[in-house]
């Protein structure tokens, strides 16, 4: 039987059978402000608190100490020792764009990016042996894209998404979506995931918006594509039917 993993959202969880089958790649989409991040760390949370699942989130926009402050001011729970990990590589990224910009200011040619993509994954490769983890957040899609200059992004995101699955782990990759298109990810990327959960703002009169989230693939699972409203109180998600 294959292990699955609850996205841990009251309502959501049991319209996707057992949760998300292990080592699926599943990209986590949206517009701007729909608490993508949080999501994303409250499935990582519940699964390292509730199941002793080991869990590591990787962010390369937000430093530590703004996600932390984030984490509190929502109520939600802090990393958890040995289970849970927040790795902060905006220092990294800082690092390698600087060494990108010398090397074009010294009349060199940009060429650092497969050399940064490797050591990228090097260093995955080494908490991955460190923290022993199961689920794997990355956050986020488009700043990896702008850190290694992707010639070809279609392409170079197709070899990145293989190479995650030797990994052997459940990963949550954070993406963007313009406001001004229907398109999932920036270079049509969705054939390329195991799943794509989408999260939105939906304008129910001049004055008032609501979250919605909704499943549009994942691969090996019966599951609804119907959107629900995304509740967030007390540090808790819930999703709710959508009444037309």
């Amino acid at each position: 039987m294959v292990k699955s993993y609850r996205m841990n959202i009251r309502g959501l969880d049991s319209k996707m059978e057992e949760g998300i089958p292990e080592k699926h790649t599943v990209m986590v989409t949206g517009t701007p402000g729909t608490m993508k991040s949080s999501i994303c760390y409250n499935f990582l949370y519940h699964n390292a608190k509730d199941e002793g699942v080991n869990g590591l989130f990787l962010t390369l926009e937000q430093d530590k100490d703004n996600f932390m402050f984030q984490l509190k001011k929502l109520g939600m729970g802090e990393p958890i020792e040995g289970k849970l990990n927040l790795y902060d590589m905006t220092t990294t990224r800082e690092q390698w764009e600087r060494m990108s910009k010398d090397a074009a200011g010294g009349g060199g040619q940009i060429s650092t990016k497969n050399m940064d993509l490797e050591t990228f994954k090097r260093q995955i490769e080494t908490l991955k042996g460190v923290l022993n983890f199961e689920l794997l957040v990355i956050d986020s899609l488009p700043v990896l894209e702008m850190m290694f200059k992707m010639d070809n992004p279609r392409e170079d995101l197709f070899h990145f998404l293989k190479w995650l699955k030797t990994l052997g782990v459940t990963t949550l990759l954070i993406s963007e979506m313009s406001q001004d298109s229907p398109k999932y990810s920036a270079h049509d990327i969705d054939f390329l995931v195991d799943g794509i959960i989408k999260v939105g703002l939906v304008p129910l009169d001049l004055t008032t918006t609501v979250r919605h989230i909704q499943v549009i693939k994942m691969r090996g699972v019966h599951h609804s594509t119907s959107p629900m409203a995304l509740n967030f109180k007390n540090g808790e998600f819930e999703g709710i039917p959508v009444i037309i």
